[in-house]
């Protein structure tokens, strides 16, 4: 099993701050930082089990690039791991995502 590094507390924050009611601006801080945290594996369970993946969903529809495009990279790494992807099913991703991949006006970020 791998270490998990993130700290409960900044768990709670993000997920706090991934909130539909968040301001933009938090919900574009927290999106970013769970970009950054979901590309390390030993932090996948921690980030799943906290119900992070339907935020992240449901900002694939923000509108604001870099937001939806930390979205999308956290979701790609949280689904690197085949236990994880029915969950991200589950939540909605793929309608929002093929969207994405049929608009012109999108680019979606390259890992």
């Amino acid at each position: 099993m791998e270490e998990i590094l993130l700290p409960v507390s900044e768990l709670t924050n993000l997920v706090r701050d991934l909130a539909a009611e968040s301001p933009p601006h938090l919900q574009d801080a927290a999106v970013a930082r769970v970009a950054e945290l979901s590309a390390e594996s030993g932090n996948w369970d921690a980030i799943v089990a906290a119900h992070v993946i339907p935020s992240l969903v449901q900002l694939l529809s923000s509108g604001r690039q870099d937001t939806v495009d930390a979205a999308v990279t956290a979701l790609g790494n949280l689904g690197g791991n085949p236990q994880f992807s029915p969950t991200i099913v589950a939540a909605g991703a793929v309608p929002p995502m093929v969207q994405l991949l049929q608009s012109d006006s999108h680019e979606l970020p390259v890992r």
